[in-house]
């Protein structure tokens, strides 16, 4: 995996007013510490439609290379020419 693909491989989380909303993939730890705060928590499932999309393209201009990561929640595709 291209280090520009690895911040869109981590779970997401989205906080909309006071409804905080976790992927799977934040971990159990993490959503018993917000409910420890007495903040509610939504668990969503992993790779959720509903958290968002993320690309992302890192240049190497040392290299002369792109690196390029696309998010599996949506129709994006890393490519290169």
């Amino acid at each position: 995996m291209a280090d520009s693909a690895l911040p869109l491989d981590v779970g997401y989380w989205l906080l909309a007013f006071k409804d905080l909303s976790l992927e799977g993939r934040v971990g159990d730890e993490v959503a018993r510490e917000w409910q420890r705060r007495r903040q509610p928590v939504r668990m969503l499932p992993n790779w959720d439609d509903n958290m968002g999309h993320a690309h992302a393209i890192r240049i190497d201009a040392e290299r002369g290379l792109l690196e390029a990561g696309a998010d599996p929640r949506g129709d994006g595709a890393a490519v290169g020419y």
